[in-house]
């Protein structure tokens, strides 16, 4: 339809057809109800259709708790980046301003992101100066950029950065889960509980699906009552 992806909405989809979409009395539809009300009018006389779910931005290619602050060091496939078309169609100033942005967004939350805006961005790669955008800034933008994705929670993500993001976070968390089965083991043997009495610790993806939980007071059976 000629809609910029991210930015069409039920009154913009309906417009392009050109109607208007009533407002309706009552409880107000969310807008995926409405779009999927409204896209039936490119159905037309026996047509398909189709909804606006296309048209809205993905989902945050990383969970919004990734958190690696503390991770000093940012993996760099040397090959893959050597080999792209960055290196090979950009300018060696907006490739030094991609990988500063890169490096930026490693230690934002959620990793690998970095936020949608233009004096944000540019400062980052050094091309602000007493609070204002350089003119070059606008030379080297579009490579810089080269590769993110707009995504639903407002923020831009870069697609490769995100993978080894994810990597580093779950090998955060594994060591984590280790570390918490290694105080429950130490409980189950301080206290000599074993099987039904003993303290279980979950499986690591179990762990996770239960939010991480670490550092919990641990069960402690009460002293069994002295025979008579």
């Amino acid at each position: 339809h000629g809609i910029p992806p991210g930015r069409a909405g039920p009154e913009d989809h309906g417009e392009l057809h050109g109607v208007r979409q009533a407002p309706t009395a009552g409880r107000r539809k969310g807008p995926a109800r409405a779009a999927v009300e409204l896209c039936a009018l490119c159905a037309g006389e026996g047509g398909e259709g189709h909804t606006l779910t296309d048209q809205l931005p993905p989902a945050p290619l990383v969970p919004p708790e990734v958190d690696l602050r503390d991770f000093a060091f940012m993996p760099l496939d040397v090959q893959r980046l050597r080999d792209s078309d960055l290196a090979s169609d950009e300018t060696p100033e907006a490739c030094w301003a991609a990988v500063l942005l890169w490096c930026a967004s490693w230690h934002q939350v959620p990793a690998a992101s970095i936020p949608d805006s233009d004096q944000w961005q540019a400062k980052q790669c050094g091309y602000v100066s007493q609070g204002k955008v350089a003119p070059a800034w606008k030379r080297v933008k579009q490579g810089a950029l080269r590769g993110w994705v707009a995504c639903s929670d407002g923020r831009i993500y870069h697609p490769v950065v995100a993978e080894k993001a994810r990597d580093a976070w779950r090998s955060k968390m594994e060591q984590r889960w280790r570390t918490e089965a290694a105080r429950v083991k130490k409980h189950n043997q301080r206290h000599e509980l074993a099987g039904a009495d003993a303290v279980r610790m979950p499986e690591f993806d179990e762990w996770m699906s239960l939010g991480c939980p670490q550092g919990q007071a641990l069960h402690v059976p009460r002293d069994k009552p002295p025979m008579s």
